[in-house]
């Protein structure tokens, strides 16, 4: 439509301020250009009528040839049909296209606003305002139509719908505010888009998609500002357009797309990429690559894809502990086809995933953060530096189907993390790899190599070439752990091997799997479950406790230190490549913990003779455990022979040992309640420090107690002794007997006669009061008598009585009467009546209990 109003005033007094720039220009057009021919609007077909194809509404006609300059003034104009090809045109109104062709060849023509509905624009043209609905700009036959450049500096709406098209060449630049609105909308361009600096770019869609193709190029130099539900795409379809952002591209909601054809399109971020949480970016070029000398900030999801083209970053990179930033590039056989870090750091606190490709860090450059790195289906990690992060998952296996399985690698000098999942892959670390959290190991075999000569070998196992420390960990068992390194299991940590199976070979039966690395060091839990068998071949040092729990057996070929525990108890234990604690001239067990608990745990003691001294720690639990002497791969008693005990021996929950020589303790026996130890010599204690403790049978050609002290009941609790065989002699030392109530205390039976001697302890619990407690009965008769008798009892309440009989020992306890003195009361034997040395023992024992005794046994 006309606008007669603004039309019929003097430009000096209708131009609005805003428009005062666009009049300059045309001011400037119009003396620059003498030669030019005006055409000017007019407006004569009427208000309803302002189309340009009317002669009427133009003096002298209609505009027309490549001088001729068509002068809108101030009006409102339309062009909806015919072909215009003039030098330029000016204005202060708007121009709307709904169809027809303008072709401008002049300089650059000047318009406060157009509408842009359908049509075509050629040429070079300056707008303050732009609405674009339909229709193209540019030339549509490059070798004719005028060359095209369109520069908006004000505000542009671009609505939606398609059929908005740019020509091949021509050039639009956007330097103000763009507001993309919401609904399917697409723009194709041939030429070039830029965005120019202080601009702002604002696409929102929620209820479909945005489409923008650029074949010429497309910088953003301002601010491009993604928002809403919806997807928008940067597609570059042609060889060699080049996407760069020299500004901010910031996605806040929704996904945002680039995505270049098999060409040589290729992406650069010089400016500033942001990501909001919730939202995604997605960059997908398949020749041309991708350059970042800028920053990104990924809170939300990034993915890079360069799979046949180049990745080169020297900028700076922040994943946030929300982001998710996962880069795909090419193969592992061609590295340049990789992701190169030249510089600068990329700081990850969220999720970063290397896939396909070797992503290299050079010197300059840093990997850091407290987030997790992902290095997956082949990809490679290579840090020039000490690598550390906050967790790392190394699963690079591909199994392309056209050749064997290959798979990806960590390599850096040395590497710190917090939680390490390694599954297929190579860990090349020459320096310490220190896993601070929890570590899994798991990750199969891939296939298997033979020379025709030895066994199959695993196509794929962990090698481990530095030292690898572990806090908590845990092995699937699914191939070998080999290497020149060393493994070190943290004081407190743990190492789980859950080897379900056996290894499977494709030739021969299974075998078991092997912990092969040159050293191993367990200062926690070695843990072994599952029903696979392990080889540990590794030279092993254990501190800490090794146990199985599982039904694999833990095999030991390599040489063992072990000044810790080894417990059998779900599977055996075999020691077989030498222990540290042997010492075979001596036939002596030196030191460690030794458990077989209802299973068997077998020793290599280089020989036949077994174990002659016990300095160690040795149970046995459960009426099937042994410990036995597996020399030439037969199993022998490796006790049978055990003549001294400077160590400890318990026997627990039902199991049983004999010995065919006589036996000396100098240190502990237990005999546990449903146990027995039998000895077909000479049962003997000696020493202060010796302990024997009988709950079950202890069975001898005779038992001497010359120090130290036993009783029935295991240390702390109460029992019920048997000692079977010949005579029981008590010279020195001193039985310990606890007394907890009526009918719960310590009761000693001796199958032969007892000579008594050494000294008495009762220990009376708070349940416990008056009453004749028979502590020791001897069925082969009873002489001597304590040389002295040892209470916790209040002396002050309560008199204790020992009374001998021909067979049996009586503890009477009874209440002081109101008639005795308060105070230590003397404590005399019954029968036989002691010698004065042997009162003067019994005062000074009596003297020493003003401060009540402890209960405790020893």
């Amino acid at each position: 439509m006309s606008n007669p109003t603004r039309g019929a005033r003097a430009p000096s007094t209708c131009a609005r301020p805003r428009h005062r720039a666009a009049l300059a220009l045309a001011a400037a057009a119009l003396a620059g250009a003498a030669q030019a021919t005006d055409y000017r609007w007019t407006g004569g077909a009427g208000s309803g009528a302002s189309f340009w194809d009317l002669a009427a509404n133009w003096t002298p006609g209609l505009p027309a040839g490549p001088e001729a300059r068509a002068l809108l003034g101030a009006h409102h104009t339309t062009l909806r049909s015919g072909s215009f090809d003039i030098a330029s045109v000016h204005g202060t109104g708007r121009l709307s296209f709904t169809g027809g062709t303008l072709r401008l060849h002049g300089d650059a023509s000047a318009l406060w606003a157009m509408h842009l509905d359908g049509g075509t624009l050629q040429g070079r043209m300056n707008l303050t305002h732009l609405r674009w609905d339909r229709g193209s700009f540019g030339p549509l036959d490059p070798l004719s139509d005028p060359a095209s450049h369109l520069v908006v500096s004000g505000n542009t709406t671009i609505g939606p719908g398609g059929d908005k098209y740019v020509g091949y060449g021509a050039a639009v630049e956007w330097r103000g505010t763009t507001r993309w609105l919401d609904g399917d909308s697409s723009m194709a361009f041939d030429g070039r888009l830029a965005l120019g600096p202080g601009s702002r770019f604002e696409d929102h869609v929620t209820g479909g998609s945005h489409e923008l193709s650029v074949a010429g190029g497309f910088v953003n130099a301002g601010t491009y500002v993604k928002t809403g539900s919806g997807t928008s795409t940067l597609s570059m379809p042609y060889a060699g357009p080049l996407a760069e952002n020299r500004g901010t591209l910031r996605v806040l909601e929704g996904r945002y797309e680039v995505r270049g054809a098999p060409a040589d399109a290729r992406w650069h971020n010089g400016g500033r990429l942001e990501v909001a949480r919730g939202a995604a970016f997605t960059l997908d070029i398949s020749r041309g690559g991708f350059s970042h000398t800028g920053t990104a900030q990924i809170d939300g999801r990034a993915e890079l894809r360069t799979p046949d083209s180049g990745f080169e970053s020297s900028g700076q990179w922040l994943v946030g502990s929300s982001g998710v930033l996962r880069i795909v590039t090419g193969g592992p056989l061609d590295p340049a086809r990789g992701a190169h870090f030249s510089a600068g750091t990329l700081r990850n606190d969220g999720v970063l995933a290397f896939e396909g490709g070797e992503a290299h860090f050079a010197p300059q450059a840093s990997l850091t953060g407290r987030g997790r790195v992902e290095v997956t289906r082949g990809a490679a990690l290579v840090h020039a530096n000490a690598l550390s992060v906050g967790a790392l998952r190394l699963d690079s296996a591909v199994a392309p189907g056209w050749h064997e399985p290959y798979w990806g690698r960590v390599q850096a000098p040395s590497l710190t993390v917090g939680r390490l999942d390694w599954g297929v892959g190579d860990l090349r670390v020459a320096g310490p790899i220190l896993v601070t959290g929890t570590a899994r190991l798991h990750g199969g075999p891939q296939y298997w190599v033979s020379d025709g000569a030895g066994p199959d070998v695993p196509g794929y196992r962990k090698q481990i070439d530095g030292q690898l420390v572990l806090a908590t960990a845990s092995w699937t068992g699914e191939t070998d752990i080999v290497g020149s390194g060393r493994i070190v299991v943290s004081r407190g940590g743990a190492f789980r091997d859950e080897a379900a199976a056996d290894l499977a070979p494709r030739e021969g039966s299974g075998r078991p799997v092997v912990l092969g690395v040159a050293a191993f060091e367990n200062h926690g839990l070695h843990l072994k479950t599952g029903a696979g068998r392990t080889e540990v071949s590794a030279r092993y040092y254990n501190t800490g406790r090794v146990l199985t729990q599982g039904g694999g057996a833990l095999i030991f070929t390599g040489p063992l230190n072990t000044p810790g525990t080894l417990h059998a108890r779900g599977a055996r234990i075999d020691v077989r490549g030498g222990l540290a604690q042997w010492s075979a001239g001596e036939r002596r067990l030196t030191g460690g913990t030794y458990i077989a608990e209802r299973q068997t745990l077998g020793l290599d003691l280089l020989g036949t003779g077994g174990i002659a001294r016990n300095s160690a720690r040795i149970e046995l639990r459960g009426s099937t455990a042994r410990l036995v002497d597996n020399h030439g791969g037969v199993d022998r008693p490796a006790l049978a022979t055990l003549a001294v005990n400077d160590g400890s021996l318990r026997l627990l929950a039902g199991a049983s040992m004999a010995t065919q020589s006589a036996l000396r303790n100098a240190g502990e026996v237990v005999v546990a309640a449903g146990s027995s130890l039998a000895s077909t010599g000479r049962y003997t204690q000696s020493g202060p420090s010796a302990r024997t403790w009988i709950d079950g049978t202890l069975q001898a050609a005779g038992l001497s107690f010359e120090g130290g002290v036993w009783g029935a009941g295991s240390d702390g609790t109460v029992g019920r002794a048997s000692l079977l065989g010949g005579a029981v002699t008590l010279s020195a030392g001193q039985l310990d007997v606890d007394i907890l109530g009526g009918s719960l205390y310590d009761v000693v039976w001796i199958s032969g006669r007892a000579t008594l001697g050494g000294s008495l302890h009762a220990s009376f619990g708070e349940a416990a009061g008056e009453g004749t407690y028979r502590v020791l009965t001897a069925g082969g008769g009873l002489t001597g008598s304590f040389a002295a008798v040892l209470t916790d009892l209040d002396p002050a309440v309560y008199r204790l009585e020992v009374r001998y009989a021909a067979q049996s020992l009586d503890l009477v306890v009874s209440r002081l009467t109101a008639l005795e003195l308060e105070g230590p009361q003397a404590l005399l034997p019954a029968s036989p009546v002691p010698e004065p040395q042997t009162y003067a023992l019994m005062l000074a024992g009596l003297g020493a209990l003003a401060a009540r005794v402890h209960r405790r046994r020893r």
